[in-house]
Parts: C-alpha cells; structure tokens; sequence
C-alpha cells in the first residue's frame, strides 16, 4: 500500500491531522478507484488542481471501503430477494420509472 509518512497531512474527508495517509491520486488511490468511489458515495469531488489536500486517512479509507462493500451486499441481497419473488431486476424498473417521469408532461 503507497502511505507516505511525513509530516502530518489533513485528511480531506474527516479534516484530521495524520502522519500515515494515502494521496487519492497516488498509485494506490488510483488502483483503488478512490477519487471515483469517493465522488460516488459521498458526493465530495476531489480534483488534482484545486488546492485543497489530496489525502485521506486510514481511518477514512475504512469507512469508504465498509460504505462500498456495504452497497454491494445491499445490492446482491435485492437482487437474490427479487429473482425469488420473480421480479424484474432493479435497472429495469429504474429504467422504466424514468421513461415514465419524463414522458409525462409538465402541467
């Protein structure tokens, strides 16, 4: 795992000082899809060139990783409980729901 210790960085998620962090844009943080997965989850855009810091915590990365692994289950779970109660798929409905809300017109 790509930590650097140096002096204390902030994290750019829970804003505390650490001396083990791990740069979003960083080989790791790359391989993790960290930028996306941190834009996805909890709607923080974090770009290369604006100033603020680039680094997350360990503790962060934990909630962010728990928070992924969470959704995925959650994910798995519906779709095992739809296939036994012979639904569509989730993206089907999601699908149809927004074919419907924009086909109805404004009044």
């Amino acid at each position: 795992m790509e930590l650097e210790e140096e002096e204390a960085q902030v994290c750019r998620l829970c804003g505390q000082r650490e001396s083990i962090y791990i740069d979003v844009f960083g080989e790791e943080g790359t391989k993790r899809l960290l930028g996306l997965k941190i834009h996805s989850k909890i709607n923080i855009l974090i770009d290369e060139k604006d100033p603020l810091p680039k680094a997350i915590c360990l503790q962060c990365l934990g909630k962010l990783e728990f928070v992924c692994d969470f959704q995925e289950e959650c994910l798995r779970t519906q779709q095992v409980l739809r296939d036994r109660y012979n639904l569509p798929p989730l993206t089907e409905i999601v699908s149809e729901h927004f074919i419907l809300c924009t086909a109805l017109p404004l009044s």
